[in-house]
């Protein structure tokens, strides 16, 4: 299992570093999430420097329900790491449904 860690730039912004996998050229990468400070979508400034950065799904996928952010959930770190749990969880149903193959 990749590992993960989580740290708080700010309520409002949070960097996320995993391990990628072999097939992927393995070694570390780091995304960077922010929302608004008043709310909004959650976007990562990783995959377009120097614009607002790229919308950010449900799950932290690039398609479906946009993620958003309020300063009444807490610090955004809490929301990414949530969402990181869903999408690895994605990620072992589908690898089990493909070794049922």
């Amino acid at each position: 299992m990749a590992r993960a860690s989580f740290k708080s730039l700010g309520d409002n912004e949070c960097a996320l570093t995993t391990d990628r996998d072999e097939w992927d050229g393995g070694g570390r990468e780091t995304t960077t999430f922010w929302a608004p400070p008043g709310g909004g979508y959650v976007r990562d400034t990783t995959s377009q420097p120097g614009t607002l950065g790229r919308q950010v799904c449900d799950g932290l996928q690039g398609s479906g329900d946009c993620l958003s952010w309020s300063p009444r959930m807490g610090a955004l770190v809490g929301l990414i790491r949530r969402e990181y749990r869903v999408s690895r969880r994605e990620d072992a149903r589908e690898k089990a449904e493909c070794r049922g193959w």
